[in-house]
């Protein structure tokens, strides 16, 4: 405490870290079942909100290319400044602690670890990630007392930016897909549809979302067979329900929908039904937005229907959309 006083009272006190000496949190049960999101985090809410913010910032530039440490220091205050303005300084400090204390139970220091593996990076991607976080937040902590606009105020409560965290979201959405389709016998198709899903954060991990969906979908019949071949296309119709996990800029998605498609000037019914599991990638936020790109792979089933038979599919496909806070 007196560290932490004594910087308050003097930003250029040295900053001798110490190992943080708070218990560790592990992520939820459903987290680890549906996603790699088994990482340690910090257990104070703030902290933990500001880790994840600081995680995301960092990982977004790495995908792009980290080279030099200050140039994407310099480039990522600006998205990171929005995070660390609304934390207490004292807890951006701890935070710091916590970031020293994890850097050495991966091995660190990154460079010396880097030497003991045979020059592998990858060996020491989660080293190297934790050095440049602590490094960016430590940048952005410098410039608080100059940069900070004055409507960004620390809270008790800060759930974070780059998360969803207890805010209700927006999740707009466009999809293609390709299928493997069984109904009197083998046909290929693909289709698309465009859908909105109004969504929770449950916490920094979950979000839970439903809507509705709609599009168009086309088989070619007779694949392989002496038949003429037909292309079939109806428009169709689904409401889905998403449970989304994030993992640092990762994203991984389960999906049950409920299906429809007109046909002779009606909607068949009953509904048929979709799973659908999914994996991509996010980015920081542009304001309020989001952007998100997701890969998936889905089985739906379709009852019978007047003359239509029972069918079965397979598919294959991409969703490119947005993560929208109002």
């Amino acid at each position: 405490m007196k560290r932490v006083q004594a910087h308050l009272e003097n930003p250029t006190w040295p900053r001798r870290r110490r190992a943080s000496d708070g218990p560790l949190a592990l992520a939820t049960l459903l987290t680890l079942i549906l996603g790699p999101g088994c990482a340690t985090l910090p257990t104070d809410h703030a902290q933990r909100s500001l880790y994840s913010d600081t995680r995301q910032v960092v990982d977004t530039r790495q995908r792009i290319g980290w080279v030099i440490d200050r140039t994407e220091y310099e480039g990522a205050a600006p998205s990171l400044l929005q995070s660390v303005c609304q934390v207490h300084q004292e807890k951006r400090i701890e935070l710091l602690d916590w970031l020293d204390s994890r850097i050495e139970e991966e091995g660190g220091p990154a460079e010396a670890a880097y030497r003991r593996e045979g020059e592998d990076l990858d060996a020491i991607d989660e080293l190297l990630t934790l050095e440049r976080m602590r490094g960016a937040l430590e940048y952005a902590d410098a410039l608080t007392n100059d940069d900070c606009p004055f409507w960004l105020e620390p809270d008790e409560d800060f759930d974070g930016i780059q998360t969803d965290t207890f805010r209700f979201v927006l999740l707009a959405e466009s999809f293609g897909a390709m299928s493997l389709i069984l109904r009197d016998g083998v046909q290929l198709g693909g289709g698309g549809a465009l859908r909105i899903l109004p969504g929770y954060g449950l916490n920094d991990r979950l979000t839970l979302a439903g809507g509705i969906e709609i599009g168009g979908s086309g088989a070619l019949s007779g694949v392989g067979t002496a038949e003429k071949q037909e292309i079939v296309a109806r428009p169709t119709g689904a409401l889905p329900v998403l449970l989304r996990v994030h993992d640092d800029t990762w994203v991984y998605d389960l999906e049950l929908a409920a299906l429809t498609q007109y046909y002779n000037d009606s909607l068949s019914f009953p509904p048929g039904g979709r799973i659908a599991l999914g994996g991509g990638i996010k980015t920081v936020r542009i304001g309020s937005i989001m952007p998100i790109a997701v890969g998936f792979v889905a089985y739906e089933i379709e009852p019978a229907y007047r003359d239509l038979p029972v069918s079965h599919a397979f598919r294959i496909g991409t969703r490119v959309g947005i993560d929208y806070d109002p």
